[in-house]
């Protein structure tokens, strides 16, 4: 194969399926040494030398323990080696700054440490948050046996006469649950696997593996459903197991028997249902407050596509031409209103390198400062303001003197209280003048706080690596194709890596509360749902018990209001008692999801009042069609039941 104009042995097949170790990357097409990388792309091997004072850090280490050695000891010996490492490059450390430096063994090799514990945190709550509806699921499930076990005294009385044993009786009765547990588990399990790709959308990752249930789900999913449905089914047979003829004959009734379990099954749905409410409004709180972020720069009709011209093996001066042409042939695109490059794109990557500032405690021991490089023109099309001094443009190049851009944090933090712009720090033994200051923007994460940032010109300090910031009129979907074939054109060999929206990439930076505020709010709001067919199947249960008693309050001269207000304020009272156990149970599952929120008090005051309003108001709906059947209820006809 010709690769970048070199010719490569193929080795070796990779098996089907295999994407490296990563399921969030790209599965690669290729795989090459990486001792050749000076040779897949020229000049790059210096990233392979340690090079003093220069920051780098782009590969993943990657060991298989031995079968009999456990990660803590393994961490143990890799903190000797990190002893060993801070006295043999005690002067490197000291100059990168005053992060401390640490060598961390993770079983979680298929993730960086960031996406690891993002998604690790993001599984748990979505565990918790399923299995919490799941419980009430099987509430209404349990509220549902215990009315059936009210209407079959009867028959399981007569049975037991028969010669039924509890056992039998029991097993029945379980036996009837378990039907229920396999229609819901197989009816589940069909839905997932129609779902499960949707659902996978919502992660704020891009996975390179197919989502769909296997057979360790449908296990996992059947048994579940079985345990949930005898665990909730298990008190009404053995209730209704203790039917016999003679309570039977004497008219005895499992009432109030049933009366403060279903009341208590009714008042935990509710208090359930409190705590994930609460949660969603913490949650959908987070993400309005992530979305409405001053980013430092505006995000809105911006266009990214990256290119490297390692790849069509361009020299420095093709590469400067390259440029140059590119930007001008992509600002006459129409629909583009201007264009420029940058290497680093916010919140995909970070590069470092460390600074000596002369006449400032930085002047020997260097500071470490964050790194990109940006074309002419940059700071306005990003609507990044230069706040002194000014932005690069073309006559920024290598025959120009050495210049940069600094950031406000930056200027702050090495010369407090003076003027950045003329101000000299020297990168690499050269000495590069400050021509601007820019405001402070976000470079990272949502979020961050200031972070210290160096401008470089493309033109002067040229890289082969960029990506192209184009400005467009209307939406950048609609020009991208014609961005592509304005770069084909220039050179057909040069592969496009990547072309999206700069909304999009801000777009899937606050994913992680996206995700969390839709999943939260989905099931808190399928919980609500639940807890109010619940309230309402218990009320309309009463009220059809309770018809020959109501029939006879009328008769007596109950008002049809009266009737009305005592199965409302019946709901009120149990949803208000959930409320109070809810709410306390809230107070304390929020500490636990505070590293999850953004911008929001784990005990916001407006969510833990809105969501308790939420639920009473859905309460008394649930509670209005009872009400009315029982302000109907025909006294003539309701003591002729009996």
């Amino acid at each position: 194969l010709s690769v970048n104009g070199n010719p490569y042995t193929v080795v070796g097949v990779a098996p089907e399926g295999f994407n490296g170790v990563s399921p969030v990357e790209e599965p690669p097409d290729l795989f090459v040494p990486l001792m050749m990388q000076g040779v897949l792309a020229p000049g790059a091997e210096r990233d392979l030398r340690r090079i003093d004072g220069e920051v780098s850090y782009y590969l993943k280490t990657i060991g298989r323990l031995l079968p009999e050695v456990e990660l803590a000891a393994a961490q143990a010996n890799m903190d000797v080696l990190k002893a060993r490492w801070n006295n043999e490059f005690a002067s490197w450390i000291e100059a990168t700054g005053p992060t401390p430096h640490r060598i961390v063994l993770t079983s979680r090799y298929q993730f960086s440490p960031r996406a690891g514990d993002s998604l690790g945190r993001l599984m748990t709550l979505l565990f918790l948050v399923v299995g919490t509806v799941l419980l009430i699921a099987s509430a209404n499930v349990g509220i549902l046996l215990l009315a059936r076990a009210s209407v079959r005294q009867r028959e399981m009385g007569i049975r037991s006469a028969i010669g039924a044993g509890r056992i039998r009786l029991v097993r029945q009765l379980l036996t009837e649950s378990l039907l229920l547990a396999l229609a819901g588990g197989v009816s589940g399990i069909l839905i997932a696997f129609w779902g499960a790709s949707i659902a996978a959308t919502l992660v704020p990752y891009s996975f390179s593996i197919e989502f769909k249930p296997d057979l360790s789900v449908a296990l996992f999913t059947g048994t579940l459903s079985a345990c949930a449905i005898v665990l909730f089914g298990l008190a009404p047979a053995w209730q209704l197991s203790r039917s016999d003829i003679s309570s039977v004959l004497h008219h005895i009734s499992l009432r109030h028997r049933t009366f403060v379990l279903r009341n208590a099954l009714v008042i935990g749905q509710l208090t359930l249902s409190i705590v994930l409410l609460t949660g969603a409004g913490l949650f959908v709180r987070s993400l309005m407050n992530a979305r409405a972020v001053q980013l430092g720069f505006e995000p809105d009709q911006k266009l990214l596509t990256t290119v490297n011209l390692n790849d069509a093996a361009y020299d420095e001066e093709e590469g400067r031409q390259f440029v140059r042409a590119m930007i001008d042939r992509l600002a006459a695109v129409p629909g583009v209103s201007k264009a420029s490059t940058t290497r680093m794109v916010p919140f995909r990557g970070s590069w470092g390198s460390v600074i000596n500032v002369p006449g400032t405690e930085y002047a020997d021991v260097g500071f470490d400062a964050g790194f990109n490089r940006v074309g002419p023109g940059y700071f306005e099309l990003m609507g990044n303001p230069i706040v002194a001094g000014r932005g690069f443009d073309r006559s920024d190049d290598r025959n120009a003197p050495l210049a940069v851009v600094v950031n406000e944090a930056l200027a702050e933090r090495i010369w407090p209280g003076e003027t950045a712009v003329g101000k000299t720090i020297l990168r690499r033994d050269s000495e590069w003048t400050v021509i601007g200051v820019a405001s402070n923007a976000t470079y990272y994460e949502v979020g961050e706080a200031p972070q210290t940032q160096v401008y470089v010109a493309q033109l002067q300090d040229y890289s082969p690596l960029l990506s192209f910031v184009i400005a467009t009129a209307g939406p950048p979907s609609d020009i991208s194709s014609a961005v592509n074939e304005a770069i084909r054109e220039y050179d057909p060999a040069l592969p496009v890596q990547r072309i999206a929206t700069l909304r999009d990439v801000v777009k899937n930076e606050i994913g992680q509360y996206r995700v969390t505020a839709i999943l939260v709010a989905l099931f808190g709001g399928l919980a609500l749902l639940l807890a109010a067919v619940g309230l309402y199947g218990v009320q309309s249960y009463l009220v059809s018990r309770r018809t020959r008693e109501i029939g006879i309050r009328m008769a007596l001269g109950a008002a049809e209001g009266q009737l009305a207000r005592s199965v409302i304020g019946r709901s009120a009272a149990m949803t208000m008692v959930g409320i109070v156990i809810g709410v306390g149970v809230a107070l304390v599952a929020a500490r636990l999801i505070e590293s999850m929120l953004f911008n929001v008090n784990a005990r916001d005051p407006v969510t833990f009042v809105t969501a308790p309003l939420v639920l009473l108001a859905v309460a008394v709906l649930a509670s209005v069609l009872p009400a009315y059947r029982a302000s109907r209820v025909d006294p003539v006809e309701a003591l002729r039941q009996e």
